[in-house]
């Protein structure tokens, strides 16, 4: 009888609300479709309901010690970074978690391992899996690791695997002529592409995304309370993270209470960015911007910082480009968007087109033939 063709995803925390794991669940979701079994390994479980499935197979590498049980319990806080922190460099910790890969790439044999995040790729490149492809994908830009340590760790590791991935062109091409070994990209697939839209969306501002100082949220509040002709128009923002009392306070204090909300994370993206008129993102550094893409798809105009090759690629001709932290900028991008609805709808049936070029079913034709084309590890 012949074996199902197999995937084995390398990801650290999987049950994250994050954009790599919204990411994560979507090709999980399309690789099954075409016929391959997945499995997803993490370093270790938690109690929590994340974006990708409970019936997918789920493996971890940590065994469910006292530490780690004690991580798992406070999700947030400093608490939960510096009990990863232990983790991540416990020397016995990661030897065991090295050989636990081992034993699951021999029984599994996947056709590839594919590996999400900095310190699973290090894990990976050194468990020295020889025989099988494994495939890194970096899902932050370049230029916010370059100056990193991780960054040294990254391309050392990136000789230990077949290939390793950025999410745009740009960023492959500068990982490559940093020295990373056969660099290339793949970018991140759309996880959803409404048939139908709302004839006339709600005057809603929409931003999605962890309350993390990566987002900049509380730079989007601020200008949101610049912004002087608001009309009947709301700013609504939706996630969950250790900033979300800054972003609060910073609603409170500039007064604009009446009309934007700090909101959960939501299970409803699609519906919610359908009903939207202009999205927002306010980062200070993007790997992608994979919610640019969803919104594009949902026919709404983008407001974006130039926050990295992602973000600046597609909002050209789909939105309004200001610069990092330009409170004044986003502000004005606003306004001019809310102002002119004629904008509104040529960038937004701009974004629709474009995103069509990201849907799922092709890019995960993209990661197969880079599969069939990648060298084993050696």
């Amino acid at each position: 009888m012949t074996q199902p063709r197999t995937i084995l995803f390398l990801c650290d925390d999987p049950d994250d609300l994050g954009g790599v794991q919204r990411v994560l669940a979507t090709l999980v979701d399309q690789f099954e479709a075409v016929g391959y079994r997945v499995v997803v390994t993490s370093l270790f479980l938690r109690d929590a309901t994340g974006f990708v499935r409970p019936e997918v197979e789920r493996t971890l590498l940590f065994r469910q010690g006292p530490l780690a049980r004690l991580v798992q319990r406070f999700r947030l806080g400093p608490l939960h970074l510096q009990g990863r922190r232990i983790l991540r460099v416990n020397k016995l910790a990661q030897r065991r978690a090295k050989q636990a890969l081992r034993r699951q790439v021999r029984d599994l044999a996947p056709d590839a391992v594919i590996v999400f995040d900095s310190f699973m790729a290090k894990l990976a490149a050194e468990a020295l899996l020889t025989g099988t492809k494994v495939l890194v994908q970096y899902h932050n830009s370049y230029s916010s690791v370059s100056k990193t340590a991780d960054f040294a760790r990254l391309r050392t590791a990136s000789h230990g695997v077949s290939a390793f991935l950025g999410l745009t062109a740009q960023d492959g091409e500068l990982f490559r002529t940093a020295g990373f070994a056969r660099a290339g990209y793949i970018s991140n697939p759309v996880s959803f592409y409404p048939d139908t839209l709302p004839e006339k969306p709600s005057h809603r501002v929409i931003a999605l995304g962890r309350y993390h100082r990566q987002k900049a949220f509380d730079h989007l509040v601020a200008a949101w309370a610049a912004v002087p002709r608001k009309g009947d128009w709301r700013l609504d923002i939706y996630g969950e993270g250790p900033e979300r009392g800054l972003i609060q306070q910073t609603v409170d204090r500039l007064g604009v209470g009446g009309s934007a909300v700090i909101h959960p994370p939501t299970w409803e993206a699609e519906r919610l960015l359908s009903d939207s008129g202009i999205y927002v993102l306010s980062s200070r550094f993007e790997g992608f911007g994979m919610v640019l893409v969803e919104a594009m798809a949902c026919g709404v105009a983008l407001v974006s910082t130039r926050c990295g090759p992602g973000p600046e690629e597609l909002t050209q001709g789909c939105g309004l480009l200001t610069d990092i932290g330009d409170i004044a900028g986003i502000a004005d991008a606003i306004q001019t968007l809310i102002d002119d609805a004629a904008l509104r709808s040529t960038f937004a049936e701009a974004g629709r087109r474009r995103a069509m070029e990201y849907r799922v079913d092709a890019i995960v034709e993209q990661w197969q033939t880079l599969i069939e084309t990648a060298p084993p590890v050696r």
